[in-house]
């Protein structure tokens, strides 16, 4: 029988043998391990949120303005929904200019406001009027009375789909909250068109009114 070699003894060369012939292998199942690990602490580090509520409009916070509306809005909420024992609510903000603004600047900042509005699972809005028109146009905006019922709509209603966040005495008095304009509107996603589970969207439109209720009910004595 023809033989190639000796086959190393010291633990060394067993290493030198093995690397030699299974480098590639070695990197690339380590690539792999690590892109796992990395995703797993990510998703494990990732903020669960109660709710979030999307942001459309000329107005961007600042990082202590965020943190204070952040907190606002969680204690507005009052609720651990999701059952992590924290009560928390997302932001999902989206930079659009008035009407004012140069064409294709507002263009490509609408862009990714429409996508999320007509592809995403957020349910409700609080937008700048401009917004607001361009997303009714899109047909996502649910009416009001498909929301509280026909004999619930709340006495803030602006029009048959929208909220005047302005008119809330939250607004009037958090920090954060009342750092948005003040022709700022409350409006719901409705469930025409969207891609998650259809199930699941009974149950965030519920949430969405619960926060909402708290809003318009928020009168400041806990201050």
């Amino acid at each position: 029988m023809e033989k190639y070699g000796t086959a190393p003894t010291t633990f060394s060369g067993k290493a030198e043998n093995y690397w030699y012939h299974y480098k590639w292998h070695t990197i690339i199942i380590g690539f792999i391990l690590l892109a796992v690990i990395i995703a797993t602490v990510q998703c494990a580090s990732k903020p669960r949120y109660d709710m979030t509520i999307l942001y459309a409009g000329p107005e961007t916070l600042s990082g202590e303005q965020y943190d204070l509306l952040s907190s606002n809005l969680s204690t507005i909420l009052g609720r651990d929904l999701n059952g992590d024992g924290k009560i928390s609510v997302g932001w999902e903000e989206f930079f659009t200019v008035d009407e004012v603004g140069n064409g294709v600047q507002a263009f490509q900042a609408q862009q990714p406001r429409d996508a999320m509005a007509v592809a995403g699972d957020l349910v409700l809005y609080f937008l700048a009027p401009n917004d607001y028109a361009q997303l009714s146009n899109l047909g996502v905006i649910a009416k009001l009375t498909d929301v509280f019922g026909a004999d619930g709509v709340p006495s803030i209603a602006a029009d048959a789909y929208s909220l005047k966040l302005a008119d809330t005495t939250a607004y009037q008095n958090m920090g954060g909250l009342n750092g948005l304009p003040d022709d700022t509107v409350i409006c719901f996603r409705n469930d025409q068109g969207v891609t998650f589970d259809k199930t699941k969207y009974p149950q965030r439109l519920a949430d969405a009114v619960l926060f909402v209720n708290n809003l318009i009910a928020y009168d400041g004595s806990g201050d």
